[in-house]
C-alpha cells in the first residue's frame, strides 16, 4: 500500500478505514500504542499531512482500543 499511495495516503485511508487492522491490535495488546499509525497521525509534526477528520478518527480507534491519545 506504501509502495503504491506513499506513506501519507496510506495512512489516510487506513485511519479513516472501518477494519481495524490486525497491527494495531498487536501494539495495543503488547503496550506500545505509540508505535501505531494513529498515534503518529496525532503527532503535531504531521500537522500538514492530515485532517482534523484524520485526527478525530486516531483518536476514536485509540480510546475504543483503551488508550488515551496524546495531547
Amino acid at each position: 500500500m506504501i509502495a503504491n499511495l506513499h506513506a501519507a495516503e496510506a495512512a489516510r485511508r487506513l485511519v479513516v478505514s472501518g477494519d481495524i487492522q490486525a497491527g494495531f491490535g498487536r501494539l495495543v495488546e503488547a503496550g506500545r500504542p505509540e508505535l501505531t499509525i494513529e498515534w503518529e497521525i496525532l503527532n503535531s509534526r504531521w500537522d500538514p499531512l492530515f485532517s482534523e477528520q484524520h485526527r478525530e478518527a486516531a483518536r476514536w480507534r485509540l480510546r475504543q482500543a483503551g488508550v488515551e491519545p496524546p495531547r
